[in-house]
């Protein structure tokens, strides 16, 4: 019968709605987890570029013959710009995180919608080709 029809045609479009969710939500995790592993790479590489810096400094100065507070806010200075780039680079990450929690939600909304339009199209054609309701006595 049609709602039969219906019946099997709701039953794959949840499956294929639910299939689609799952795809959008790994392809968010997969760009997360890439920018995290980018921001990694990124710190790792200030963190040796302010060792270098740091001894870079450090070298200087002694042939100049400059030391104590000098040297210190030389140093000081060094490690606030490798700071700098790391409160960056935490913010990027978080907003990213937030991102991904709204995309989330978005396709789960989304997914609520198919499946609701899904099951009022099931609904309706058992309303218009279902049996007509018996007497009541």
């Amino acid at each position: 019968t049609t709602y039969k029809t219906k019946k099997v045609q709701f039953a794959q479009e949840v499956d294929l709605a639910n299939i689609a969710a799952q795809r959008a939500y790994s392809e968010i995790n997969y760009k997360l987890y890439n920018a995290r592993s980018l921001a990694i790479l990124q710190n790792q590489g200030d963190f040796l570029k302010m060792i270098k810096n740091q001894g870079d400094i450090t070298a200087s100065a002694a042939e100049r013959g400059v030391s104590g507070k000098s040297l210190a806010k030389m140093l000081v200075t060094n490690q606030q710009n490798f700071g700098i780039n790391q409160a960056m680079r935490s913010r990027g990450l978080t907003s990213s995180f937030y991102r991904a929690k709204a995309g989330k939600e978005d396709i789960r909304r989304q997914l609520k919608s198919d499946i609701n339009r899904s099951f009022s199209i099931l609904i309706n054609s058992n309303l218009i080709f279902g049996s007509s309701p018996k007497r009541v006595r």
